[in-house]
C-alpha cells in the first residue's frame, strides 16, 4: 500500500495529553496552517529558530515548495519564506504527484561559515537528464542554495546549484532523506523507483532495482557535495565520492548501503552516528535497521528478495546469510513484538538528544501514519528494546510525515494531516533544575550558551559561588616585602572579577587598602605600605552573577625594616663618601631588581631608589649616625 492509497485510512486528532510512568510526554503544537510539513531542521548552534519545510502548496501554488522560517521564543513565521523552489526562483516548479514535491532539506554542517542548504526534491525535466521511454516519475534533485551575505533569513538564488540529479520511473517510491554524517558527508536515500514489487518499467527485471549495482534506485548514497567535482563532463553530478566508499571502484560509486525498498525517513544519530534507516513496507511488513557507525561495508537490506524478515521474491537473490535484516518490524495484518501494533505504512523518526527530557536521551521516536500511533523504543546496541505505543497517552496523530530536532535536539513531528508541527515535551513528573529561574531547564541554557559552565560541572556559573582563590605569594609569613608588593593568587575556576584586601589583623577588617572587579590574578599594592610592619591579605573570587566564593586563609607578610641610620649604607655609623658609592650603585633599582638596597631608601613614600631619595641622602651626607 503506497500513502498516496490510504488517506482514508488516517485518523483524526485527538486529545493529546497523559503520562509514561513517572515520566510524562505530551505534544505541544508550534505552529499551525502550515501547508504539507515535510521536514523540521536547523542549523547547528541556531537556537532560536526551526526550519520548516512544506512539500508543495495548494491550488495555484501546487507547483511550487517553501521552507519558512519559526522563531521559538514567539511560534511565529517570518513574513517571507526563507527560500522557494519555484520555475520563478530556481528555475523549476515541483512534481505534484502524491509522494513528490520538497522532501529532503539539510544545512551544511558549517553553515554558520558557508551559508550552504541543501534541497531535494523532484521535478518534471532538467536539461543534461535523459528519461528513458516510457518513465513518468520525473527527476530527483539534489541542490545547493547560499545563505544571502545580506539577510540570512532567506537564500540567494543566483547560488542555485544542481548536485545531482536523477530520472524516476514512477512518482512514488522516491526516497526523500538527505542528512550530514558525522564524517562531513552528505547522505542521499532514493527509493526503488516506485509502482509496486521493484518490477515493471524501469526496473531491473532479474532482480529489482534495490538489488542492482548499476543504478541508483533503491539505494541510500553517500557524496561530498563540497569537494572536486569527480565528473566534469556530467552537468548533474557535481561532487566528490568520499574515501571508503564501499563501491567507490564501481559503476555507481556513490551507493552506501543498498536493498532498501522506500526509506523516506531516515535519522543519523547526532551523538553516536549511527545510522537508523525507516524502510516503507510493501503490503505485509514494515521494517527499522539500525547501521551502527562506520559499519555499512557497502551492506545489503534485501529488498525485493524480502520484506521484512520474511521472503518476497528470492528468484536471482544472493543467500539469506549475505543480507542484513531489519532490527524491528511490524505487520499490517500480524500484531508480533515488540510493537504488538499493526500498521500499513512506516514514518521513520529521530533520536532524542535534546536537554528538556533528560531520561529519553537516546529514545527513538517512529509513527505508523495510517494509524497514527507513536513509538518510543531505545538502541541498545544490537535491538530496538523497550517499545513503548504512546497512542495511550498522546492520542492519535493524523499523516505524520516526518520527524525533525532543533538545535537543542528537541524533537518535532510533522502533522501534513492537520497541517502543523508538533514537539514532543514535557509534563510532569521530575522537575529540572532551572537555578536562574528563567523556566528553561539548567542543561538548554548551557548547551544554548545562555549561561556558562567554566568548571564544567553542568551548573550554570552563575547559580554557584566561585571556588576560593589560592594565594600564592608574597608567600605565607614572608619578611622583607617591598612596600608596594605585587600580590599575587591562583584563577577561580568560576570566577568573573576578583577583590583584594589588605589589612593590619587576621579578620581583614582593619582595612588598609583593598581593590575590586580586578580581572586578573594579580595586583600592586596601592598606595604604598609602612616599612617594618606585618599585613595580612586574602582574595575574594566574585562569580558571574556577583556572588562571593568564602574567603580562603589569610597570608601575611612584613614589609622591608628600616635601616636604624638612614643613609649608613655600609653600616659605618659615618653617612659618607663610601655611602655614596653604594647609594650610586643602587640609584634606580626597586625592590624586585637586582643590586636593590634598602638602607638607600630614604624617602619612604617610594621604595624605588630615585631623586627623592637622592635629595635625602645628601640632606644627611657628613652627619655621623646618632
Amino acid at each position: 500500500m503506497n500513502r498516496s492509497q490510504i488517506g482514508a485510512a488516517v485518523l483524526s486528532v485527538s486529545a493529546l495529553a497523559g503520562a509514561v510512568s513517572a515520566q510524562t510526554i505530551s505534544l505541544t503544537t508550534v505552529a499551525t496552517g502550515v501547508t504539507r510539513p515535510i521536514a523540521v531542521e536547523a542549523p547547528a548552534g541556531d537556537f532560536s529558530r526551526i526550519f520548516i519545510a512544506e512539500q508543495r502548496g495548494s491550488a495555484a501554488t501546487a507547483n511550487r515548495a517553501d521552507v519558512r522560517i519559526l522563531n521559538l521564543s514567539t511560534n511565529t513565521f517570518n513574513a517571507s519564506p526563507f527560500l522557494t523552489i519555484s520555475a520563478g526562483t530556481v528555475g523549476f516548479n515541483v512534481s505534484t504527484s502524491s509522494e513528490q514535491g520538497l522532501l529532503g532539506l539539510a544545512f551544511d554542517p558549517n553553515y554558520a561559515s558557508n551559508g550552504f542548504v541543501y534541497v531535494y526534491f523532484t521535478t518534471a525535466s532538467v536539461p543534461g537528464v535523459t528519461i528513458p521511454g516510457g518513465w513518468s516519475g520525473g527527476v530527483s534533485v539534489l541542490a545547493r542554495l547560499t545563505r544571502s551575505a545580506g539577510n540570512p533569513d532567506v537564500v540567494d538564488y543566483s547560488t542555485f546549484r544542481i548536485v545531482w540529479a536523477v530520472p524516476q520511473p514512477q512518482s512514488n517510491h522516491n526516497g526523500g532523506w538527505i542528512d550530514f554524517g558525522p564524517d562531513g558527508n552528505l547522505y542521499w536515500a532514493l527509493g526503488d523507483g516506485g509502482g509496486a514489487n521493484d518490477s515493471g518499467t524501469g526496473h531491473t527485471a532479474t532482480f529489482g532495482n534495490a538489488q542492482d549495482l548499476t543504478n541508483h534506485l533503491g539505494k541510500i548514497h553517500r557524496i561530498n557535495p563540497n569537494g572536486a567535482d569527480g565528473f566534469p563532463a556530467d552537468p548533474v553530478r557535481n561532487y566528490a565520492i568520499p574515501a571508503g566508499n564501499p563501491f567507490a571502484g564501481g559503476a555507481q560509486p556513490e551507493i552506501y548501503v543498498y536493498g532498501v525498498r522506500n526509506p523516506f525517513r531516515n535519522d543519523i544519530d547526532p551523538a553516536t552516528g549511527d545510522l537508523y534507516i525507516a524502510d516503507v513496507g510493501q503490503n505485509l511488513w514494515e521494517e527499522i535497521t539500525v547501521q551502527p557507525i562506520g559499519n555499512a561495508n557497502g551492506d545489503n537490506y534485501g529488498w525485493r528478495c524480502y520484506e521484512g524478515n520474511n521472503a518476497f521474491n528470492t528468484s536471482n537473490c544472493p543467500p539469506a546469510g549475505s543480507l542484513i535484516f531489519p532490527q524491528l518490524v511490524y505487520g499490517h495484518s500480524s500484531s508480533i513484538a515488540p510493537t504488538f501494533h499493526t500498521g500499513c505504512s512506516l514514518t521513520g523518526g529521530v533520536v532524542y538528544r535534546g536537554c528538556a527530557f533528560p531520561e529519553l536521551d537516546g529514545t527513538y521516536f517512529f509513527i505508523d501514519y495510517c494509524t497514527g500511533s507513536l513509538f518510543r523504543s531505545t538502541w541498545n546496541g544490537t535491538a530496538l528494546t523497550n517499545v513503548i505505543n504512546l497512542q495511550p497517552t498522546v492520542g492519535t496523530l493524523s499523516g505524520v510525515t516526518s520527524f525533525g530536532r532543533d538545535a537543542l535536539g528537541e524533537v518535532y513531528i510533522c502533522s501534513q494531516g492537520a497541517g502543523s508541527v508538533l514537539r514532543i515535551t514535557r509534563s510532569g513528573g521530575p522537575a529540572l533544575a532551572d537555578c536562574n529561574g528563567n523556566s528553561r531547564p539548567d542543561a538548554c541554557d548551557l548547551r544554548s550558551g545562555v549561561a556558562a559552565d567554566t568548571n564544567s560541572n553542568n551548573i550554570p556559573d552563575s547559580c554557584e559561588p566561585a571556588f576560593p582563590a589560592s594565594l600564592v605569594s608574597p608567600s605565607n609569613g614572608q619578611v622583607g616585602v617591598a612596600v608596594n608588593p605585587t600580590l599575587a593568587w591562583s584563577p577561580s575556576s568560576n570566577a568573573a572579577t576578583y577583590s583584594v584586601v589588605v589589612a593590619t589583623d587576621p579578620g581583614l577588617t582593619n582595612v588598609v587598602t583593598s581593590a575590586t572587579g580586578l580581572a586578573g590574578t594579580s595586583w600592586i599594592v596601592n598606595p604604598n605600605l609602612s616599612q617594618g610592619v606585618t599585613y595580612y591579605w586574602g582574595v575574594t573570587a566574585v562569580n558571574p552573577n556577583g556572588s562571593n566564593a568564602s574567603l580562603p586563609s589569610n597570608f601575611s607578610f612584613t614589609t622591608i625594616t628600616p635601616p636604624p641610620c638612614p643613609g649608613d649604607l655600609n653600616g659605618d655609623g659615618q653617612r659618607n663618601t663610601a655611602d655614596l658609592t653604594l647609594f650610586l650603585g643602587a640609584f634606580g633599582k626597586c625592590p624586585a631588581d637586582p643590586g636593590y638596597n634598602a638602607a638607600a631608601d630614604l624617602a619612604p613614600a617610594d621604595p624605588c631608589i630615585n631623586t627623592a631619595d637622592l635629595a635625602a641622602f645628601l640632606g644627611v651626607f657628613g652627619v655621623p649616625c646618632p
